[in-house]
């Protein structure tokens, strides 16, 4: 069955534009759109897509108030929220924000049509999806906000070196800073391909839910990393 999305829009033409990119892939169906918070929400409610594609800047009721509205719904066939801004600078005031009322991930503004296509798959598995750009910001905050603490202490792991080969922790520093898999390839001269099987297998090994807290696990074993 293709993904059912809706698209959350104040703008007809960037409406228009996404219905068009999202037409082009015969795995993703556009069922609805919107143009405020109020017709999104009530959108949703009567359509249960499996992800909302959603302007934080929405007439009427808020961008953040529909994320919140339309992911208080748990438990199977729940709809995901894959959050966007159409300006740079909405960025700073809104990650966190619709990260926090549930948003299960963020687009950067520069996104490239195909990772669109590409996150909106990455939601519809039931994973998290940011941008390196955003990525970095949520480690630099959360390090921040909690300090370094041994993220493996609880499972009695003191230092990644006995779980991870040389090659394993390397590709795992470079998730730490925000780095995409061709990023990883390019720096460790490896194929495209090598790369996401590396980050699949550290995903498992470490017991990471998502890309995003396998660059947690990074950032909070950077000695373990360096031995």
């Amino acid at each position: 069955m293709p993904i059912r999305v809706v698209i959350a829009e104040p703008r007809a033409a960037v409406r228009a534009a996404f219905s068009l990119l999202l037409a082009s892939d015969p795995g993703i169906e556009v069922i609805g759109d919107a143009a405020s918070g109020d017709e999104t929400v009530a959108l949703v409610a009567a359509t249960r897509p499996d992800i909302a594609l959603l302007e934080v800047r929405l007439a009427g009721m808020s961008g953040l108030e529909a994320i919140s509205r339309i992911t208080a719904r748990s438990g199977p066939g729940h709809t995901r929220v894959l959050a966007y801004s159409n300006y740079r600078e909405d960025e700073e005031e809104f990650l966190f924000p619709a990260l926090a009322s549930g948003a299960s991930g963020f687009l950067a503004v520069e996104t490239e049509p195909e990772v669109v296509l590409s996150a909106i798959r990455v939601l519809a598995r039931g994973d998290s999806w940011l941008g390196p750009r955003h990525t970095r910001r949520l480690i630099t905050e959360y390090v921040l906000r909690a300090g370094p603490r041994p993220h493996l202490a609880a499972r009695g792991v003191r230092s990644l070196t006995a779980l991870l080969s040389a090659r394993e922790r390397e590709v795992t520093a470079l998730i730490g800073q925000g780095c995409t898999n061709h990023e990883i390839a390019e720096r460790l001269s490896l194929s495209p391909l090598t790369a996401k099987k590396y980050v699949s297998r550290l995903m498992a090994k470490l017991g990471a839910r998502d890309r995003v807290q396998l660059a947690l696990i990074a950032v909070h074993s950077d000695a373990s990393l360096a031995s």
